[in-house]
This record gives C-alpha cells, structure tokens and sequence, in this order.
C-alpha cells in the first residue's frame, strides 16, 4: 500500500505543476520564479534518496502465495492470480506473488503464458488459504513433431524401440499420419487401453505424504504383446544359440508365450523334456503360457501310430488312428484331450485347431459304415466339456483357433463383410455354444498375405471383420501372428503390415492378446520371422519394439498435491513409480494400473513423515 501512496503522491505534486503552467499572465512571474527557485535548490543541493520503507509484516490472518518452479531455464513463465496480479519467471526456483490475501478468501493461480517450446504444469493452484510455500509449477520440453517418442539409435541389436532405421516413413505415419482410420483407432486406443484416476501417497505408516515428486513408467502392458517360444532354439539344439535366444526373448519384454510344437500331443516324443524346462523358465519371469494345442483333427496332424502301450493303456487297438472304429477313435481323442489337459499348468488351451478344414475325426465319429456313435455331432462340444472337466488350471480359459478369418484373402461381396471361411468358422462356433460347449474364447490365427486382387488387407476391413463377432462377446486373441513372406515380398511391405495389424487388433476393444509366432530365423528359407539369427531385429521387429516399448508407452514427471494425491492417466499395466522428497533418498513402488476409477494408493517402504 505505501508503494501505492508513493506513487499518488507523485502523480499529484505533477498534476499540480502542470496546473500552475496554465495560470494568467499577471501571475506568472512568480510562480516561474518561484519554481525556478526550487530547481535550482534541488540541482545544486540534492539530497540522497529516502530509503523504502520496509513492507509491514503481515498479520496473522493474511497471507502471500508462493512457491518453486522446476525445470525452466533461461525461459519465460507467465502466471497470474485471481485474474489479477501477473508475475514473470525466468528459471528454476522460488517465487512469490505480492497480493496479500485475508483468511478464507480464494486464490487461483492460472498460467497466462507458456514458454516457448516448453509446457508448464500448475499444482496446488488453488485454495481456500493457502498460508504455505506449496504452489509447484513443472516445466517439461516440448517434443519436437506430433507423438514422437524415440531418440536416435542405429545399434542394430538395440531392442529399446528407439531403433527406426528403415522404418521412418511407418514411424512418421503413425505419429502424424491424418488417415481417418489411424485417427478413429487412436480414439479407440485412449478409450480402452487406457485408464484415469486418484493415485494417493501414503509414508510406511500410512500416513499422507504431500508435494512429492514422482516419475511413473509402465513397465508392461496388460493387453498381452506375446511371442511364442521355438523350444528347440530356446533349448540350444538348433542353431546352437540358446543363450542369444533367450536374452533376445526376454529383450523384446514378451507378456504371453506359447510353443509351436511343445505342447503338441502328436511331437510329444522330441519335445516333452525341453517343455518341462521352458515352463519354468518362462515362470520365472512372470510370463503367463498358453497351450497349443489339445486336438488337431485330422490325420496328418496326429500321430501316425499308436503305440502298443498306450493301446493297452486306453483298451483301444494299436495302429493308426484313421484304422480305429468310431467306438474307439472316440476313446483315443477323449484320452489325449483329458491326459494332457491335466498335464500341463498352462493359463488356456487351444482346445481344438483349424476344426473348419481338419475333419477326419468328426466324419470317421459320423460314418454310418464304420459304425457312427450316437450323437456323433456334438462331439466338438464334448472335446470343450472334457477339457473343462480336466485341466490342470481349473481358470484356463478354452479356445476354438482358427486360420484365415481375418486374415481371409478373399473379399466379400459388398455389403457383406463375413467371407466364407468367416461364415464357416461362425457356423464351427455357434455348433460348439448351441450344444453347451464351453468356447470363451475366439482364436485367429493373423497369418497375413495379400488379397486375391493382389492388394493388402486395408485396416477398416480388417477392423470391421473383428467387429463381426462382436454379437458373441467373446474375447478375441490373434495367436499366431506373422506375415507370409511369400506373398508380401518385401520386408517394408512386411513391415507396414505389421503396424496396420498392431494398431487395429489393439484398438479393439475385446482383443486381448497378439503373439508373434516364428520369434527367430530358422534358417529353413521361411521368411516368417523377426529376428536374425545374430539377434538383431529386422524391419518388422524394428516396428513391434517401436509400437510396443515407444510408442504405445507412458512415462510421466509429475507431483503429488497438498492433499497426497495425483490424477493419472495412462496405458493400463504394470509401472514402476520413482518418488522424491526432499532430503531423502528416492524410492520405488511397483504397481499395477488397471481401473484407474478406484483408485490406488501407494506406500512408501522406508519414508515416514
């Protein structure tokens, strides 16, 4: 207030100046002389000026807002309160407005002015009183172009994501690409792969903790970016890589696997003992196992003798399956299905694979000639009912896998969306659900070529065939993702159909998995992989890190309030929170971030307030 008195009085001794310049002649002179006078008293005598008065100290019911800035350096802030007083900050540090506030009165501070290339966040902003130093303003750098998320990499085994080399162009499509599906899947993206809510801070008491600093990262996404394991690589017995292998699975930060043939009952000879080793080993690192597969019905694709022992074992005759009754066929698949789904702990089953074009056990069930046992249709939904009934994990989830359903080449005559393998399968399914089979879940191979026209599958056809089965509300897995090299023939084109594939299925609200199928070269001239043989990604494994670990991610720098608590939103998962106090050595709390709505709170192991 005085500085405002200060500044009346001086306006007033100008204004009276001025006015005395505008009198009558006859009383000139001496009013001039009069100030003439007194200028040159002050000219020739002047007198040092008064040093300000010190503000008054603030009573007890009133009170200034203040508080720190983080990460401003060199660059300007603007804030005002209540619309009215701004102030100006050019870095990192404490600051005070001047306003002085009464007991019980509201104060908002407001950000009037961003700096440039920079985004500031307010918190604590407002209050009733705020009789503390606790307004926290952090400033973070802008990133340079659209969601860009990666930084410079040219380390050909660099498995972080930030490694685009030749995979630019995809890279800049999916962050600023304008393309009305990328814009309705991103959409989709923030609706159901992310989650919004109250994260409290509590001391190792359970007492608030207020103002802390935290930095929170996902560590793993819930939906299940998956690779399915190759046992003979991952075990050293081809290509003699096994260490590389695995270092190289673990790298990619799989959350699903599966086996190609070690949980076939058929291979059960060559690869049961690596399994009983793989399903440790995958346990160890929290990577859930799916089971592939319980029965793969045609002849080519089970075994081509049974042995005498277990004919004995089953009272079936030894041979070949295609030689069985229908009698005893039945006995051979009922065995197989209930032995090996008690066998092994995995979290779900393909419970029965590629039924549409594999049904040599269901004519042979069928076939009046051979002796057809009753009720030879229901036989597929009693496979579901007998897995069910056996499974060594009592929540395994069961599977009906399927190849070309929305991978289909074919395209349906407008305004048909449903191909005819897509009806068939529909037709597979509904057969199981109508005779009370319990199918819960829809698995699609997404073995991806090109079109019958000779053009990739677009992504709004691809969107609207998983929509299809949306009546059904089942959810659906792509379980054996990969693109046929020998229809998609070069590696970028493998490559943009990788991204298209990944941003449709995660859109989708009730895709869970995607599980790359052939993880590592095999040298077997197959061009279906990944990764080289030195480990090293090629464009397509460039484009799942980079979906995966960068793109797809969050990690944020922010603050918990005055009342111990921070609205977050972010990929649901698993994250890894690094919080600061001041004075004390940081510490970290894993936590899981799924229903943001409820809310979580977060204990801090070793700090007390």
């Amino acid at each position: 207030m005085k500085n405002i008195r200060k500044i009346l009085i001086t306006l007033c001794l100008y204004s009276t100046l001025f006015a005395c310049s505008s009198e009558s002649d006859s009383d000139k002179p001496n009013v001039v002389e009069e100030v003439e006078q007194d200028t040159t008293e002050t000219e020739t005598e002047t007198e040092p000026e008064p040093e300000p008065e010190p503000e008054p100290p603030l009573e007890s019911d009133e009170f200034l807002v203040s508080g720190k800035a983080y990460g401003l350096h060199n660059q300007t802030l603007s804030l005002t309160i209540n619309s009215s007083e701004l102030i100006e900050i050019n870095n990192s540090g404490n600051f005070s407005f001047s306003t002085v506030f009464k007991a019980e009165q509201q104060a908002e501070v407001t950000i009037s002015q961003q700096p440039e290339d920079m985004n500031c966040q307010l918190f604590n902003s407002t209050a009733t009183i705020l009789n503390e130093a606790d307004v926290i303003v952090q400033c973070l750098a802008i990133l340079p172009s659209c969601d860009k998320t990666t930084v410079a990499s040219t380390n050909p085994l660099d498995l972080s994501g930030n490694n685009i080399e030749g995979i630019e162009t995809i890279v800049a499509d999916v962050e600023c690409g304008q393309q009305q599906w990328r814009i309705d899947a991103k959409q989709r993206i923030e609706e159901h792969r992310k989650t919004s809510g109250k994260i409290t801070l509590v001391d190792k008491n359970g007492d608030l903790v207020i103002n802390a600093k935290v930095h929170l990262e996902l560590q793993q996404h819930d939906f299940k970016f998956g690779g399915i394991v190759q046992a003979k690589m991952w075990d050293g017995a081809v290509g003699n890589i096994s260490d590389l292998y695995r270092q190289t699975y673990l790298g990619f930060n799989f959350n699903k696997a599966g086996l190609q043939n070690g949980l076939k009952y058929k291979l059960r000879k060559n690869n049961q003992t690596i399994t009983e080793r793989i399903l440790p080993w995958l346990n160890s690192y929290d990577i859930p196992v799916r089971g592939h597969a319980l029965i793969w019905p045609g002849w080519g694709n089970m075994e081509e003798s049974i042995s005498v022992n277990d004919a004995n074992r089953m009272g079936i005759s030894a041979g070949a399956p295609r030689e069985l009754s229908p009698t005893e066929l039945k006995i051979y698949v009922d065995t197989i299905i209930k032995d090996w789904a008690a066998k092994w702990d995995v979290e779900e089953w393909d419970v029965a694979n590629e039924i549409r074009g594999k049904q040599d056990v269901q004519n042979t069930y069928c076939d009046s000639r051979k002796g057809a046992i009753p009720l030879c249709e229901q036989e597929e939904a009693n496979w579901f009912k007998l897995a069910k009934q056996h499974v060594k994990n009592p929540s395994a989830t069961l599977y009906l896998n399927e190849n070309r359903v929305i991978s289909d080449t074919a395209i349906a005559t407008a305004p048909e969306i449903a191909t005819d393998k897509m009806k068939i399968f529909e037709s597979d399914m509904l057969s199981i659900l109508d005779n009370d089979g319990p199918l819960e879940a829809l698995g699609f191979q997404s073995r991806f070529g090109k079109l019958a026209n000779g053009e990739l599958l677009d992504a709004e056809t691809m969107y609207q065939r998983l929509s299809y089965f949306d009546k059904y509300q089942l959810p659906i897995a792509a379980t054996e993702f990969e693109m046929k090299a020998e229809h998609i023939t070069t590696e970028f084109e493998r490559a943009l159909m990788t991204e298209r594939v990944m941003s449709v299925y995660f859109s989708k609200e009730n895709v869970t998995d995607i599980l790359v199928w052939t993880f590592f070269d095999k040298n077997d001239g197959e061009n279906k992989y990944i990764v080289e043989l030195d480990g090293s990604p090629n464009l397509r494994g460039k484009t799942w890190l980079y979906m995966v670990k960068k793109h797809w991610h969050t990690d944020v720098l922010s603050w918990f309030n005055r009342d111990g608590e921070l609205d977050f939103t972010g990929f649901k998962g698993k994250y890894l929170a690094t919080i600061s106090v001041e004075g004390f050595p940081d510490e970290n709390v894993e936590f899981e971030w799924v229903n943001g709505s409820s809310g979580i709170t977060l204990r801090l192991p070793n700090y007390t307030e």
